[in-house]
């Protein structure tokens, strides 16, 4: 039982309540922003905790607790009882969703947190493919978030180990597409979305690859090819407007990439009209800028969309 926080907090006690809200030592220290080391050198007693580091743990202890016990619950409309809301499939794609609209604001911090708390849901849900599809969109979407092309490939990795469910292979190749464009490498990339579509079976997933065709060819592939790849995909593209704006921003990288200027204006005009910043698209216009060589004032407006 976690004390009342008016009563004095040591160490042990601080390694109880993470304990109580199964929290692993690594875990709790990564969302706390210190390193392991220095929260278990406080746990067993070396350090003393400071009241700022109390604080902290406590804000994740109490967020960890209600999480468990009554918003996921909320979240899914799942009726607790029975094999209980955590077991449930249905929470970790919620959690997983809510991850992704943090992402897409720019709460990293948050996000990630919710990231691991759906992967920690699917795994308890008991279904293969829920982990492993939970699994291989975290490493998509960490990617772009700050994870390394190793640990995003390792990730992808332990997913296609779980499950193979065309679902899971579709999301897992997103990921090492972007891996392998932001490295520059076309034919590995140009491999991955073939993966994609050869896996895909429901719409869902084939508007999942296009999506990714569109980006690939227009990150690293011939620039002449992205007319024609928007075209053939474009019932795909339309399915979903953060991505449609977002496939007109790298359209319009394919047209700086071949020396084109007016590829800033269609990217503009793109992030102008989606209307709402989605942290995703700004750094489809970094990826952008990163090609433009000369300054204006269509630069200058593009740039202030940019993300990290």
């Amino acid at each position: 039982m976690v004390q009342p926080a008016e009563q004095p907090w040591t160490g042990a006690s601080l390694r109880q309540a993470r304990e109580e809200v199964g929290l692993t030592l690594d875990k709790m220290a990564k969302r706390i922003g210190v390193s392991k080391s220095h929260l278990g050198n406080i746990e067993t007693g070396l350090r003393r905790p400071t009241k700022e580091m109390i604080e902290r743990v406590l804000a994740v202890v109490r967020r960890e607790t209600v999480l468990r016990r009554t918003v996921l619950g909320a979240m899914a409309g799942i009726p607790v009882g029975g094999a209980g809301v955590l077991s449930d499939p249905q929470s970790a794609e919620m959690a997983l969703r809510y991850a992704l609209w943090l992402g897409d604001q720019g709460q990293l911090a948050e996000a990630s947190s919710w990231y691991d708390i759906a992967a920690d849901l699917a795994k308890v849900s008991g279904d293969s493919t829920t982990e492993a599809y939970v699994m291989a969109r975290t490493a998509t979407r960490r990617f772009y978030e700050g994870w390394s092309p190793s640990r995003t490939i390792s990730q992808v990795q332990r997913a296609l180990g779980t499950s193979r469910h065309p679902r899971v292979v579709v999301e897992a190749n997103a990921a090492l597409v972007q891996v392998h464009a932001k490295q520059g490498s076309y034919q590995a990339a140009r491999a991955a979305t073939h993966a994609m579509l050869n896996a895909a079976q429901s719409d869902e997933d084939r508007i999942r690859a296009g999506v990714f065709v569109n980006y690939m060819t227009c990150m690293v592939g011939p620039p002449a090819k992205a007319p024609k790849v928007f075209e053939a995909y474009a019932a795909e593209l339309r399915a979903n407007r953060v991505w449609h704006h977002e496939a007109h921003v790298y359209q319009g990288m394919a047209l700086v990439r071949a020396g084109d200027r007016t590829g800033v204006r269609v990217a503009l005009d793109a992030v102008s009209a989606l209307g709402q910043e989605i942290r995703v698209v700004g750094v489809g216009v970094s990826d952008l800028l990163t090609h433009v060589t000369w300054a204006d004032d269509d630069v200058d407006e593009l740039r202030s969309f940019a993300k990290a």
